[in-house]
């Protein structure tokens, strides 16, 4: 967080899933205590770890919805689970249906990013939604890039040679964060940060 306050020209911070290790609400508590301290407004996405146990409710009752979007300056954000595996793969998360509504609708901003926790190409993701998920970013026309924070490193790439970015950020663990800047229709540039 101390880190985070002294960089200049941040709008909001993203914490890409995982936020506890057990799903206990104590955790979540914890770090949101913490997340607190900072200068600027953060947002979170549930984690596969959040997602154990009560972690859902708890989830829910400190950081709110499980699939949300939003629009600061000119770019919509949309937030959303894929955590499958938690859900035993039951073909119903990612929820496509909400998702594709958000990607077809940009509510007035000039460009998407779309954040999860678990990347398509991950063994975590349900392998029944793992196409129609790339595809409904692949069609989205104004998509910059998706995220994810499940793989703990951080990495940069068109793992589907379709043209949409896929960015993993550094687990906090590793000391380095991520600060992402958007601009245009589809440009960003990230700097990696270490504390």
């Amino acid at each position: 967080m101390a880190s985070v306050n002294q960089q200049p020209g941040i709008s909001f911070l993203v914490v890409a899933g995982d936020i506890s290790d057990f799903g206990f609400a104590k955790e979540m508590r914890w770090v949101n205590e913490k997340l607190r301290t900072l200068k600027v407004p953060y947002v979170t996405v549930i984690g596969n770890h959040d997602s154990v146990g009560n972690g859902r409710e708890a989830y829910k009752e400190i950081f709110g919805p499980l699939n949300y979007s939003f629009i600061y300056g000119d770019t919509k954000f949309i937030l959303v689970d894929t955590n499958g595996r938690e859900y035993n793969f039951d073909g119903h998360i990612p929820n496509m249906p909400w998702l594709n509504q958000q990607l077809s609708d940009l509510q007035g901003a000039r460009r998407q990013v779309v954040i999860s926790h678990v990347p398509p190409q991950d063994e975590d993701f349900d392998p029944s939604l793992r196409n129609s998920y790339a595809q409904a970013l692949r069609e989205a026309k104004s998509l910059v890039f998706e995220m994810n924070g499940h793989r703990h490193s951080s990495s940069i790439g068109q793992p589907f040679g379709d043209g949409v970015w896929y960015v993993n950020s550094d687990a906090f663990s590793e000391r380095r964060y991520m600060v992402v800047t958007v601009w245009g229709d589809k440009q960003f540039r990230v700097k990696q940060v270490k504390f």
